[in-house]
């Protein structure tokens, strides 16, 4: 049987853990959110093109998807699921871009922590 400090401390563990895949799972979110609202960088764009395929760079601070396509589209969304030829990812710059927005969103909790804090 278990005593009630190692009940404890179980329980602190698991919701620790909890707020750790509570945390990714926010960073999956914006890192989403960003990649879809800010717009695409078209890099490969010009009237020598004879075939009219057009490179749009996605990602936020770093390119990190290369989407290809036949047509000027809109917006994010559509690039992603409608009407491309090929899509390249950079993993490198994607986890580049997931560890920066990581660490965006620990300051800001700890700033807001710190606020929190110095209210009491």
């Amino acid at each position: 049987m278990k005593d009630k400090s190692t009940i404890v401390k179980e329980g602190v563990l698991f919701i620790d853990i909890l707020k750790g895949f509570a945390k990714f799972m926010l960073i999956l979110v914006v890192h989403f959110i960003t990649t879809v609202v800010v717009p695409a960088r078209i890099t490969d764009y010009s009237l020598y093109n004879p075939e009219g395929i057009i490179h749009y760079n996605i990602g936020f601070p770093f390119n990190s998807i290369t989407i290809i396509a036949d047509g000027q589209n809109l917006n994010n969304w559509n690039l992603l699921f409608d009407g491309n030829i090929g899509v390249g990812v950079n993993m490198i710059q994607f986890l580049l871009n997931l560890f920066l927005t990581y660490v965006i969103i620990t300051l800001l909790f700890r700033w807001i922590e710190r606020k929190r804090s110095q209210r009491t």
